[in-house]
């Protein structure tokens, strides 16, 4: 058993960000649109707020990766972060957005992660893949990867007492020389039972050795202090990367971090000989010590592509999603998977219930029509999450609608399920819509790709699912904008 030495972390007072609240209208109308809010999914993500920073290169009202929190115990209480203005060669050049609600979506006021690029008074040139988690005693927590190439990479975290309003100056959890190490993907828990506790999580490459870690660090305080960042698991393989990593907390404080091991080209060429697993790691301990992997499923990776041109769309199913059931541990998890479709791009399920022990066998759950590989029937970016009353919904994107027209019709779908049939019965599951069709091929773009990102938000709020996900926009000057629903557990 390894112990952790704490570390104190200097921090200025909470910084003022200037925000206003906005009254945002309903978009395109979906089946289990939310009453107190009107039809369809509300408009979350508006006009760039680094519009007139010199230094902002990205794609301007380009929004990427949305991560959505409800605040425990006040399920009114919503916020949603996303990567802010993305370049065209990865990573956002704006910043970090930070939009609150704390009326059930009608109104947001927004706010930008502080100290991290120029746009927002830092330095570091562009940052990726923020996260938000609010605590139970309301504290709201934001995680994001800063980069500045030649110079460093670094994982931060800042806190807000007030919905957002404010934000605490970044407290950082570890900082390297780039491009000898490269963190990504953080992501960040607080402890459900304790709200002073919260744990974060990210892989970080070491370019000497072309070697992936999954580093860990742990609050007790709140946030004041963090334990020095370490690595809690490496792969056997080179060049293998610990990617999505996600903690889960268990009702009985088990720690429960869900990732996808497999080939993860950082600092060498693509190895696609790597084996691919989706993957969990436990402590019972705050993260002291861990065990040995866990492998849900071996996975083969899902690659979408635009059906009417076989040119690739999009993210891979690199980034599995874990959701827990907080009355009775049960978990459930997620992930875009080649091996089950023949389309080589569906929803890969499976549960858990013995705290992650063992895991059902893998099925594909979308709904979505058959085709062949790399036609219509490809389904990607699955999310999960869990209600108060035991519900299981997850959100995924599909190719359904599509074509042989111009342009590439691509839709949102929601899931949901209850009891024991969910694990073995694809049928089991009830889905709809939750919007009208968008045109992929107006997605901005990475590395010449139309891309929303690896990923959406999903979290819930009492007894209901909040799904924050892109669309594309007919407004060439405004790519895609960041979209909210409410989804009822019944």
């Amino acid at each position: 058993m390894i112990g952790i030495p704490r570390i104190r972390i200097r921090r200025r007072a909470i910084a003022p960000v200037v925000a206003a609240f906005t009254l945002l209208g309903p978009a395109t109308g979906g089946a289990w649109a939310d009453a107190r809010r009107g039809p369809g999914p509300v408009l979350v993500s508006g006009p760039s707020p680094y519009a007139a920073c010199a230094t902002n290169k990205g794609q301007l009202n380009a929004d990427f990766e949305p991560w959505i929190t409800a605040r425990p115990g006040a399920p009114s209480h919503l916020a949603i972060a996303w990567e802010q203005d993305r370049s065209t060669t990865g990573a956002a050049r704006g910043g970090v957005t930070v939009a609150t609600s704390a009326d059930h979506g009608r109104t947001w006021r927004t706010s930008g992660f502080p100290s991290l690029t120029p746009c927002t008074g830092g330095t570091f040139s562009s940052t990726a893949n923020p996260a938000v988690s609010y605590a139970k005693n309301g504290r709201l927590y934001a995680i994001t990867a800063g980069f500045s190439w030649g110079v460093s990479s670094a994982v931060l975290v800042s806190t807000s007492d007030n919905d957002g309003a404010s934000w605490s100056q970044p407290a950082t959890l570890l900082s390297d020389p780039s491009p000898a190490y490269f963190s990504d993907r953080p992501s960040i828990t607080p402890d459900s039972r304790d709200p002073r506790v919260a744990y974060a999580v990210w892989n970080r490459n070491r370019a000497a050795d072309n070697q992936n870690e999954l580093m860990f660090s742990r609050t007790a305080d709140g946030g004041k202090t963090w334990t020095p960042a370490r690595a809690v698991y490496t792969p056997a393989e080179k060049g293998a990367g610990t990617v999505g990593n996600q903690i889960a907390v268990l009702p009985n404080g088990t720690l429960v971090n869900i990732f996808y091991e497999g080939d993860f080209p950082v600092s060498s060429p693509s190895n696609p000989d790597l084996a691919e697993h989706i993957q969990i790691i436990k402590s019972a301990d705050h993260g002291t010590t861990w065990s040995r992997p866990i492998t849900i499923a071996n996975a083969k990776l899902n690659t979408p592509v635009i059906p009417d041109t076989f040119k690739p769309a999009t993210g891979s199913g690199l980034i599995p999603d874990i959701g827990v059931n907080e009355r009775t541990g049960a978990l459930y998890a997620v992930w875009g998977d080649a091996s089950l479709s023949t389309s080589e791009s569906a929803v890969g399920f499976a549960a858990s219930y013995n705290g992650g022990s063992s895991w059902s066998k893998p099925i594909r759950i979308d709904h979505t029509p058959e085709s062949v590989r790399g036609g219509n029937g490809q389904a990607f970016l699955p999310q999960v999450e869990v209600t108060d009353d035991g519900a299981v919904g997850v959100f995924y994107y599909d190719f359904r609608n599509n074509t042989p027209a111009a342009g590439t019709p691509t839709n949102a779908w929601f899931l949901k399920c209850r009891g024991p049939r969910c694990v073995r019965d694809r049928a089991a599951w009830r889905e709809s819509g939750l919007a009208s069709s968008f045109d992929m091929e107006r997605a901005a773009v990475w590395s010449g790709t139309p891309y929303l990102g690896t990923s959406v938000g999903l979290a819930h709020a009492g007894d209901r699912f909040e799904a924050a996900f892109v669309m594309t926009n007919a407004d060439p000057a405004n790519q895609q904008d960041v979209y909210l629903s409410s989804i009822p557990s019944r």
